[in-house]
């Protein structure tokens, strides 16, 4: 992936990467691009329950299996951030998205959707310096 643009590939393969996941059981509240401004690069965030429960080593060794599994999904492993759902950067992201959801009260169309996830452009998200994020819709909370 180009560090400057992210491609409808890597959109596509972040999409198929959070369905196999959830497929799988890893319950992924909230995921997202970010292009970290001080990295220079694309990162797909995930949003784990486990982070906060468990500590992030049991949110990757969720997610490593089914990222090594699904080569044709195109996203390197060193590119997959795990966070929990009290993260700074996963709360501003669930903030920058909620107006979108429809249901929600107050509803209104910024942030602008792109091929199914939403587009944020700004200089912060949740503290961190970015050129932009790609947020995908959140994902439904798996019965207990």
């Amino acid at each position: 992936m180009g560090p400057d643009a992210l491609v409808t590939d890597e959109i596509q393969g972040g999409r198929e990467l959070i369905e196999r996941l959830v497929a799988n059981g890893v319950d992924v509240r909230l995921a997202f691009w970010v292009k970290e401004t001080d990295a220079g690069r694309w990162y797909l965030y995930l949003s784990l329950p486990v982070v906060d429960a468990e500590g992030p080593m049991a949110g990757y060794e969720q997610v490593i299996p089914v990222v090594q599994g699904m080569p044709e999904a195109g996203i390197e492993l060193d590119s997959v951030k795990v966070v929990g759902i009290t993260d700074s950067m996963a709360v501003a992201a669930w903030k920058a998205i909620r107006p979108r959801i429809p249901g929600l009260p107050f509803a209104d169309r910024s942030p602008r959707p792109y091929k199914g996830v939403s587009r944020v452009n700004g200089s912060t998200l949740g503290g961190m310096d970015i050129d932009a994020a790609f947020i995908y819709p959140p994902q439904p909370v798996a019965p207990a």
